[in-house]
């Protein structure tokens, strides 16, 4: 397709005799060179466009994400593998405290039994499993989709259509 640009134009005319200068615009077709100029500044626009759609989509992922750790402290989700794995000794049997020595000053502090508090954890574990998940796929699907989209419209209505999937996947998650 050639774009065409608007230049203006000067022509000397005769008018009743006498030489005059006119000045038009008129519409001419970009030399090659302009073309493929203007070809490149097209398409880095357009994929400066797919990469915001981009950056977008790991943005809401880890606002997702943070937003549902908001309520702990960084130290504590540090130690949120090491407990998980304490609470599973705890389930098969452990019950020396010198074993899951996290466990044990949580519960010196909360007044909770080691089984209680490791119950509780793995409750807390899989739903952080099955979030993370959902943010996973999220992301996954938003990145097909935004590679596979026509154009920046479809990319745009997908990616919209994602963030409504994972809405809707986190709600249920943690309502039941």
């Amino acid at each position: 397709m050639t774009d065409y640009d608007a230049r203006l134009v000067t022509t000397e005319v005769e008018v009743d005799g006498e030489m005059t200068t006119v000045k038009e615009w008129v519409k001419v077709p970009l030399s090659p060179e302009e073309q493929a100029a203007h070809d490149q500044k097209k398409a880095d626009a357009a994929a400066a466009r797919f990469d915001q759609l981009k950056a977008e989509v790991l943005a809401h992922a880890e606002a997702v994400g943070q937003a549902f750790l908001a309520g702990y402290p960084e130290v504590e989700q540090k130690s949120f593998p090491e407990k998980k794995a304490e609470a599973l000794a705890i389930v098969a049997g452990e019950t020396d405290p010198a074993n899951f020595p996290l466990i044990a000053e949580e519960t010196g502090l909360t007044g909770k039994s080691a089984s209680e508090s490791a119950a509780r954890i793995l409750q807390n574990a899989g739903l952080m499993t099955r979030v993370a998940g959902a943010i996973s796929g999220f992301r996954q699907r938003a990145e097909n989709d935004i590679a596979e989209a026509a154009d920046y419209d479809a990319a745009r209505a997908a990616v919209d259509g994602a963030k409504a999937l994972l809405s809707a996947s986190i709600a249920a998650i943690t309502s039941g």
